[in-house]
């Protein structure tokens, strides 16, 4: 079950934008939750996701271009 069922409950307009997150010495600063759909359970403060503007419920459909939909693994790079 997922940590977000409010984004199940009906239909919402969602934004889809573009964010570039750079790995930092520390990582990604990120945590996600679930396989389809993937969700960011959790932003590190200040961490590099935190700077690209990702934000703890946002939803993944694309990593380096690979839809999430179709992938069985997925990769940050």
């Amino acid at each position: 079950m997922s940590s977000y069922p409010d984004m199940y409950s009906g239909p919402q307009q969602m934004l889809q934008r573009c964010v570039i997150v750079q790995k930092d010495e520390k990582g990604y600063g990120l945590t996600v939750t679930g396989d389809n759909p993937v969700f960011i359970q959790s932003v590190k403060d200040h961490g590099a996701a935190y700077k690209a503007g990702v934000q703890t419920g946002d939803r993944i459909i694309k990593v380096s271009l690979n839809p999430l939909l179709t992938a069985t693994r997925w990769f940050l790079y």
